[in-house]
């Protein structure tokens, strides 16, 4: 079954074929439709910020050469190519001095390290080191100028498969929740004849059903075209979903009082795994940012 970095992989090829070279893109699946790749965009210090990437493509009279460092990167030790995004002042001119490379993981000077993270285990994140890694002209995808565009489509189109993780994630978690207080008795009561948890489940389920809604209309929105109210869905959505689904996995660790905070329920994991969904693809900061500049930028048109 694809796990969430599969499903990014996914999104991004359906980019290059609308965009950019689909009879590459048509080469990246293995046997059984899983992906033969992952993607190595994030940098330390640098996070999705396409603006800040260090690493970089040089050249000297031997050849051109990768180096620079990438975390987070999905199954980076396990697939057998990796797509990286690279400052690259030879090639990169018509895409604003950046490219992208897919690049065989067992080349000569890639070494790449397991990343130990407090939740998303499913997706065995990796640290991968580029150092002098001799690159093959052939390696390089050509992406006519397009690139900008790939990689605003790619990270929207991550978003929404975050947020409708976390969204997922927080109907578990308040499935859960909402068992353990039908069954749970204390002093002879049912729990769920407490005030302060018909609070919390009453406010579960409008978190859950307005998580629901930003997640629908966003993925509806960035289904059409591209304009800058789908983007300012995009954004929205990415600022309120997993914020609220770390919230809603909060209070379902709540009712489970301290059973919740051991590895006996899996509310604790769905907690980890929203909470890290807040910086993946975007902070909520970054998030912010984007969606103030869409409302202002339309409120002075």
């Amino acid at each position: 079954m694809p796990v969430l970095g599969d499903m990014t992989s996914i999104a991004l090829l359906s980019t290059m074929r609308e965009q950019s070279q689909r009879e590459i893109a048509e080469q990246f699946s293995l046997e059984g439709g899983r992906i033969g790749f992952s993607e190595a965009f994030s940098e330390p210090n640098a996070g999705s910020d396409a603006s800040a990437v260090r690493t970089s493509v040089g050249v000297d009279e031997a050849g051109i050469y990768l180096n620079g460092t990438k975390n987070f990167v999905s199954s980076g030790q396990f697939m057998p190519w990796v797509l990286v995004l690279a400052h690259d002042p030879i090639y990169g001119g018509s895409d604003g001095g950046l490219s992208l490379w897919l690049i065989p993981v067992h080349s000569e000077g890639i070494s790449t390290y397991p990343l130990a993270t407090l939740g998303q285990e499913m997706l065995s994140p990796a640290r991968i080191e580029f150092s002098q890694v001799k690159l093959e002209p052939h390696w390089q995808i050509q992406t006519e100028g397009q690139l900008d565009s790939m990689l605003k489509r790619q990270y929207e189109l991550g978003r929404v498969l975050v947020c409708a993780s976390s969204l997922g994630l927080s109907e578990a978690a308040f499935d859960d929740a909402v068992r353990h207080a039908t069954e749970r008795m204390i002093k002879g009561r049912r729990m769920t004849s407490l005030s302060s948890i018909q609070e919390k489940l009453v406010d579960m389920e409008t978190s859950i059903r307005s998580m629901r809604m930003f997640v629908y209309h966003a993925a509806s929105a960035l289904d059409g075209q591209q304009t800058d109210e789908s983007h300012l869905a995009c954004a929205l959505m990415k600022r309120y979903v997993p914020s609220a689904a770390t919230d809603v996995a909060s209070m379902a660790l709540q009712i489970f009082g301290g059973s919740g905070y051991t590895d006996e329920q899996r509310v604790g994991r769905i907690w980890q795994d929203c909470r890290g969904n807040q910086i993946a693809q975007g902070a909520d900061e970054l998030m912010t940012k984007l969606a103030c500049k869409l409302i202002t930028k339309r409120a002075l048109q």
